[in-house]
């Protein structure tokens, strides 16, 4: 069994430093591209000028590269609306329903649903306090809710097939 992989981050935002835990699906990915990075070699470009600037900037010692093999710029949250307009996702943009936050959102509340440990998730996310971590980021879904109300050991929750949804004015008039 190997020990579990750490990827070293420093934030723009407090210039701390922290480790992120890597599963071993991404590591396995991370390890491919490290060993493809060797047999890497230089690119030309279109015209002279851009031919010098990437073999000046050729790289083997970085991960990820351009089509160029030269380092990737951060431009993490560029890529990430690309990728989502790509995919057809209409409401990617920021501060819409998709945004890059949101999926900050969703590992913090999938990984405290799933059994994460509130301290172990507080870290992960860089956070100074748990207290933050538990009021912005763990939003209970009703599965989870009815999963907490049956731990209790004389409760019995059954899941619903189907959740009806009603329109409003049939609720005030009592027609459903």
């Amino acid at each position: 069994m190997r020990s579990p992989a750490y990827l070293p981050w420093r934030t723009w935002k407090t210039g701390k430093e922290r480790e992120v835990p890597l599963c071993d699906e991404v590591m396995a990915i991370i390890c491919q591209k490290h060993q493809e990075a060797s047999f890497r070699h230089p690119v030309d470009g279109y015209w002279p000028e851009q031919t010098r600037r990437q073999h000046e900037n050729f790289s083997k010692d970085h991960v990820f590269a351009t089509r160029a093999n030269t380092p990737m710029k951060n431009n993490l949250l560029n890529r990430f609306y690309t990728v989502c307009k790509k995919a057809d996702i209409a409401d990617a943009v920021p501060g819409a329903a998709v945004d890059i936050h949101g999926m900050r959102v969703s590992f913090a509340t999938l990984a405290l649903e799933s059994g994460g440990t509130p301290k172990a998730v507080q870290e992960i996310l860089g956070h100074s306090t748990l207290d933050m971590t538990m009021k912005v980021y763990n939003r209970a879904r009703s599965e989870s809710k009815r999963t907490a109300v049956g731990a209790l050991p004389f409760a019995t929750v059954t899941t619903p097939e189907k959740r009806d949804v009603i329109s409003i004015e049939e609720a005030r008039k009592g027609t459903a």
